[in-house]
């Protein structure tokens, strides 16, 4: 049992972990994808002095079988009161990773645990690194220490390999911080890419030629910060969801950070939306941020998406191949599958595969791509689990990715699988307040098994109802609850709204001996 924080298979066809006090666990892999006894790599905990929180590490595009060359983010061995500026990214290469060589020095850090998080190089040939927040949501808080957000916080950097020596490392302790570094110099190796994205543990560059980052939402209670025409808001008593976010150059993705001249937490509150980027404790007329890019999907509160990839491989006909899975290490505690189109748009969702649920809170996954295996890091069990494709997979799992669906009704098969793609809808848009079957949470969400009003209501009519959402002043809400457009999942189109509904009839007629509809 060991707290893995992070899997990749090298250059060597060899399995790579890393766990969370800076070892390094190098496994030969069997035919059959089981893993050998690990060769320990103390490498980096050696050239440091002590154990460090190693977050992730990629391998350098110049890596070979037998000389792979890594490049990992670490920091402070802590989650609470850890020092700041004590973020890291060293070089290690060798045949045994022998040589560790710092390269960037003096990155921020939270007083707990947003970091300096997992590096992806980019088509570029750059390397990539999410930098976690300081705070909740953008001003010093008790919770996060009253640390204030540093110019390089909360943002996605970008790391110019060509123009470091390993060896002799940047302090990249910014001017706002009493340091001197600059990373908008003519020049500076270290920039930032993105900014507002407050906790992306992971990142991926897809074959679309995307950058794609599942981000963390924040917990209420947080504080914002006061800019030119923005009012601060004290313990914000909205939680924020969890996002997936198509990360563009020079855009911002809604966390607010003063050092860089971003206010604004997420959507504002410009009176013409009613989504969950929507803050309602700011004024009316509040605009958003002019950079500001909203989600390409809602992954809803406290999922905290983590690991993320992109299958690739020819496995039951090519279904998963260039799908996104991500890590839902809280609520799901399992593996959704994503697919995105030519635009970047999400076009299709699918949870609830054999073999990708009951994980014990996973947080970062790897693929073999010479098998189709996949290794994933449960974290709260300690240990790495091996998901291989099976050749008799059911009808309804790992197997049944689609990629489009129909519009309007279906019969027979059709209404089956639109009612079980309606279900993977369901389980991460409304699970959060109707439950997991749909029985409703008390003061947060309906029953909609027995709603009467459901049950009355054609399919047309209850689509139009979710695209709109209501708020809960509505005099019709009896709940007096507040229902987001599309429940808050904007990737929601027509064909995804009546598949939902078909699931809601399911579950209506699963109910039908249920106690009589309210």
């Amino acid at each position: 049992h060991t707290p893995f924080t992070w899997v990749m298979v090298g250059p060597d066809h060899r399995l790579y972990a890393g766990a969370d006090d800076g070892r390094i666990f190098r496994y030969s892999i069997a035919a059959d994808g089981t893993l050998e006894l690990p060769q320990v790599i103390t490498s980096l905990q050696d050239a440091q002095g002590s154990p460090r929180l190693l977050v992730g590490f990629c391998f350098d595009p110049a890596s070979t079988p037998s000389n792979p060359i890594i490049w990992a983010t670490h920091g402070f061995y802590a989650s609470h009161d850890a020092p700041d500026f004590s973020g890291k990214i060293s070089r290690l290469s060798g045949k045994d990773l022998e040589i560790v060589q710092d390269v960037i020095v003096g990155l921020p850090r939270s007083v707990r645990d947003h970091t300096t998080n997992q590096p992806a190089f980019g088509p570029d040939g750059a390397l990539y690194i999410p930098q976690g927040s300081s705070s909740a949501m953008g001003a010093p808080d008790t919770e996060w220490g009253l640390r204030p957000e540093h110019l390089l916080n909360a943002s996605i950097l970008r790391l110019d390999v060509k123009h470091v020596t390993p060896g002799q490392p940047i302090d990249v302790r910014t001017i706002d911080s009493g340091g001197e570094y600059n990373p908008a110099s003519p020049g500076a190796p270290l920039t930032i890419y993105a900014s507002g994205i407050r906790n992306a543990f992971d990142i991926v560059w897809a074959s679309d030629g995307h950058l794609y980052a599942p981000v963390n939402g924040s917990s209420a209670g947080g504080n914002t910060p006061a800019g030119p025409g923005v009012p601060a808001i004290q313990d914000l008593y909205q939680t924020e969801d969890d996002w997936l976010l198509r990360i563009a150059p020079g855009a911002y993705y809604g966390h607010p950070n003063p050092a860089q001249g971003h206010y604004i937490l997420n959507g504002g509150n410009p009176g013409n939306r009613n989504d969950t980027s929507v803050i309602p404790q700011y004024p009316v007329g509040t605009l958003p941020d002019p950079k500001w890019r909203p989600a390409i999907l809602d992954f809803g509160p406290h999922v905290s998406a983590n690991g993320i990839i992109e299958y690739r491989g020819s496995a039951f006909g090519g279904k998963l191949d260039r799908k996104l899975i991500v890590c839902r290490f809280n609520m799901g505690s399992d593996l959704i599958c994503i697919g995105v189109d030519g635009q970047g748009k999400v076009n299709s969702i699918q949870t609830g595969i054999a073999g990708f649920t009951r994980l014990v809170n996973p947080l970062a996954l790897a693929e073999d791509r010479t098998t189709g295996n996949i290794y994933v890091v449960e974290y709260g069990a300690q240990h790495i689990a091996l998901l291989r494709p099976s050749a008799f997979a059911p009808r309804n799992n790992f197997a049944s990715i689609a990629g489009s669906f129909g519009n309007g009704s279906r019969s027979g098969s059709g209404a089956s699988l639109a009612a079980e793609h309606g279900r993977a809808l369901f389980s991460m848009t409304c699970i959060n307040c109707h439950g997991s079957n749909g029985a409703g949470i008390p003061y947060t969400g309906a029953n909609l098994r027995k709603s009467k009003w459901i049950a009355e209501k054609t399919d047309d009519e209850l689509a139009k109802f979710i695209l709109v959402g209501r708020q809960k002043s509505d005099p019709n809400s009896l709940l007096h609850l507040t229902m987001p457009p599309k429940g808050g999942n904007p990737s929601l189109d027509s064909a995804a709204l009546h598949d939902v509904i078909a699931y809601l009839r399911a579950l209506q007629a699963d109910a039908k001996n249920d106690p009589v509809m309210d």
